[in-house]
């Protein structure tokens, strides 16, 4: 297997895209273009890892490092979120709930919003949907967090003293197999510790 492409998507979410054979890798940290599940979306370039890609990256499609027109158009969808979370943060105030965590990410030429919302408790967010959809003529996905994406966005320490597994991109997807689940060895997501999963 040959290297993968490490990016970061517009709204920290982790990506991983094969870089093809012959194939020069970007600079670190520059904008690139990258196609996740159709549209194509702006990227951060991280670096590059040999064979197969982290667990909690999800799989995209390398297509090119960004132009000027590219990145000036990344920094209008930049904007364009601010107001987007604005609207949401006012529709949960009326609905009288909180979002714990909520991202968000334009496609590149907006025609998708990714809205990712972990809450406390169950909240259709059809409506919210619909309603973002028609004030900014966009199609809206709704994927919700798990625990480990929320610890991972909130960031801090563990027990350990290092800084947290999933914000280092190195916690798993699933709980290792007879993983206690007594409080503790639970780590702040509430799930088995990561480090039980290496260990």
């Amino acid at each position: 297997m040959g290297a993968t492409a490490l990016f970061t998507l517009a709204d920290g979410t982790a990506a991983a895209a094969p870089l093809p054979e012959g194939r020069e890798a970007p600079a670190a940290g520059s904008l690139c273009i990258v196609r996740e599940g159709g549209p194509l979306e702006a990227a951060r370039f991280r670096g590059l890892r040999e064979g197969a890609p982290p667990r909690c990256a999800i799989p995209c499609e390398f297509v090119s490092v960004a132009t000027a027109a590219e990145r000036a158009r990344a920094e209008g969808n930049d904007e364009a979120v601010g107001r987007v979370r604005a609207a949401v943060r006012k529709w949960f105030a009326d609905e009288g709930r909180e979002a714990v965590v909520a991202r968000f990410r334009f496609s590149l030429r907006r025609e998708r919003l990714t809205m990712s919302v972990a809450v406390a408790g169950f909240v259709d967010l059809r409506p919210l949907a619909e309603s973002l959809e028609r004030r900014f003529q966009t199609t809206v996905a709704v994927r919700a967090l798990s625990p480990r994406a929320v610890a991972a966005a909130t960031g801090g320490i563990g027990p350990c003293g290092r800084a947290l597994c999933c914000s280092l991109g190195l916690a798993p997807e699933t709980e290792p197999r007879g993983a206690p689940r007594d409080a503790a060895s639970a780590g702040v997501c509430g799930r088995a510790r990561c480090c039980l999963f290496f260990e």
